[in-house]
């Protein structure tokens, strides 16, 4: 009797896990329309999402330095706002801030498996080569964010990756996302900007790339680690009604950020 029991209790298991995979494929066929909006990620999605991207740190990138995240502690939504130079950097950001977010990437990224995955961990799909695709996923990025007030959002200002920091190359979506959230909620909502640094000379390499030095090749370019600089958080209030003049303050943090990553780097060597 105890083993039908039990046998009943691992196919309604193995069932439960079905339908949820099914459903979850199902939003990721969603997630090629511009601005479909998923469900809010589960405590189980949060909780992957914070270890996977911890091993992943460690296996892909190397030791990863964290400057300033004591600006993270202000209360109110965030916009996390890096640069974007290379693959792993929603990995950098999570690691440096310690914190689940809901995030923004291309339609061209979300195809198959990867789609389910998105919708699961709360990616926001956006197209801007299709008419009003890049407005729709700011409104879906808009109502993602009014949530909860703990909602934080990654969203990299230069919409694609970039060897160099220019300024031609920076969009305003993540400034309009930051004022029309106080604007619907009333309640503050900090810019935070990031500088992310790989390290790339073999100078910086530790022990740690004696076992995952083929792992740290994977995407093309030889890692040895990492350095993040958070800045001071930006309230929106204080920034200027218009986008660009808020975009080229915060490109030039941004810029601030990324000298002081590159000094750091000379003056020590990271320590995970």
């Amino acid at each position: 009797m105890t083993w039908m029991i039990a046998l009943v209790a691992v196919l309604i298991a193995l069932l439960i896990v079905g339908l949820r995979v099914r459903f979850w494929l199902a939003e990721g066929r969603k997630m090629q329309e511009s601005g479909y909006l998923p469900p809010a990620p589960s405590i189980f999605a949060k909780l992957f999402w914070a270890i996977s991207t911890r091993v992943l740190g460690l296996l892909l990138v190397g030791p990863i330095r964290v400057i300033g995240r004591q600006n993270l502690k202000v209360k109110g939504r965030k916009v996390f706002v890096p640069n974007h130079t290379y693959e792993l950097d929603f990995d950098l950001v999570a690691v440096a801030t310690r914190t689940s977010f809901r995030y923004m990437t291309s339609t061209a990224e979300l195809r198959g498996l990867r789609g389910a995955f998105g919708a699961w961990t709360g990616a926001i799909p956006v197209n801007t080569k299709v008419q009003g695709g890049g407005e729709a996923a700011l409104n879906a990025s808009v109502e993602a964010m009014q949530e909860s007030c703990s909602n934080n959002f990654l969203i990299f200002p230069q919409a694609g990756l970039r060897d160099s920091l220019k300024r031609d190359e920076f969009k305003t979506g993540f400034a309009r996302l930051a004022y029309s959230v106080y604007a619907e909620t009333a309640v503050p909502c900090f810019i935070i900007p990031m500088a992310l640094l790989y390290l790339r000379e073999p100078q910086h390499k530790t022990w740690s790339h004696l076992f995952f030095s083929r792992l740290r090749r994977l995407f093309g370019k030889t890692t040895y680690g990492a350095v993040v600089v958070i800045g001071e958080a930006i309230s929106a209030q204080d920034l200027p009604e218009d986008p660009n003049a808020a975009t080229d303050i915060v490109f030039e943090r941004i810029r601030t950020l990324l000298a002081q990553a590159h000094d750091t780097t000379k003056s020590q060597q990271v320590a995970y």
